[in-house]
This record gives structure tokens, sequence and C-alpha cells, in this order.
């Protein structure tokens, strides 16, 4: 394993025993989920419970990324990509959309140390 690696794989996972909590806060692509209305405050709150990680969309990330700059901060997985299905009246079938939504290098340029696509 080389050392970039190395340097982002300790920050996703516990060293003593190779686990990880990562808390996925990656919702609100298509708008506002009750609970985070507010979500530098929620985001705040998931850092000072001493999780490993958390799983952000890129737009969302960059909103509060400066709760990121300080020592022993968990790790980033941004969402690289937006799945959707829902039903349209009127249709049998649902709809469906899949998009990639941020490229590795955005993902490195903006300090994740993961990405997550379906």
């Amino acid at each position: 394993m080389n050392t970039g690696v190395q340097i982002r794989m300790s920050r996703l996972f516990n060293a003593a025993t190779g686990k990880s909590v990562i808390v996925a806060v990656d919702h609100g692509i298509e708008g506002v989920p009750r609970g985070l209305e507010d979500p530098r405050q929620k985001v705040q709150a998931l850092i000072e419970s001493g999780v490993d990680a958390l799983l952000l969309n890129p737009g969302l990330f960059e909103r509060v990324c400066g709760l990121w700059e300080r020592r022993n901060a968990p790790g980033v997985v941004l969402a690289a990509d937006y799945y959707m299905s829902n039903t349209v009246p009127g249709r049998k079938a649902q709809t469906e959309d899949y998009r990639r939504i941020l490229e590795v290098e955005d993902a490195v340029r903006l300090g994740a140390d993961a990405i997550k696509m379906v």
C-alpha cells in the first residue's frame, strides 16, 4: 500500500480495531431534508461525537469544510454520484437517473479521503 493510501485509510479506520463509524449526510442534493435545515450545526455535532468519518455530497462539504481545519478531524468521504428513482403519474414504470457529479481529481482537490459511488 502506498503512503497516500495509508494516510487516507488511517483517517477512516480506527487503528486499534480496524473498524469505522461513517455517518452519511449526503441526502440533501434534491432539497433540504427534515432535520438538516442547519447542516453546519448537524455536521459540527457529528464531528464532536467522535465519528470516524462523514459521507457528504460535494456541495455540502464545500459549505462546511472549515469544520475540518483542526487536528483529529474525522475522515471525509464524498458522494461522487447521484441516483434518483421515482414514479411519474400516468406512467407504469419508474423514472431513473444516474449521474457522476464529482471527478476523482476534484475529490482530491477538496481534500476527500475516499469517494462513494453506487
